[in-house]
């Protein structure tokens, strides 16, 4: 809580050695709002992909199959959020998956 007040941070990812889990949270006026922990089933890193080089500033598409808690997928927007006013279907080259 101290380094988001620190940075002005609303959000936070915490991971926990081994990469067993991984918690989400937000917080609004230094008091956390919701704390989301996940099981991290299987880990990817990004050296298991080497065809998809990185890249900045690239659009993506975002699908959220199945998840009944309409708060998680608002945090979840929220934490990944692009600023867009049309789509350029040419443009988006990934896809994030969310189920």
């Amino acid at each position: 809580l101290r380094l988001m007040r620190k940075k002005r941070a609303a959000f936070f990812v915490s991971a926990r050695e081994g990469g067993s889990s991984l918690v989400l949270g937000r917080a609004y006026d230094s008091q956390f709002l919701e704390l989301v922990s996940f099981r991290v089933s299987r880990m990817l890193s990004s050296a298991d992909f080497p065809a998809v080089p990185a890249e900045v500033s690239v659009k993506y598409f975002m699908l959220f199959q199945n998840i009944q808690n309409a708060r998680l997928e608002n945090m979840l927007m929220d934490l990944f959020r692009q600023q867009t006013h049309e789509v350029d279907l040419s443009g988006v080259r990934y896809a994030w998956i969310f189920s």
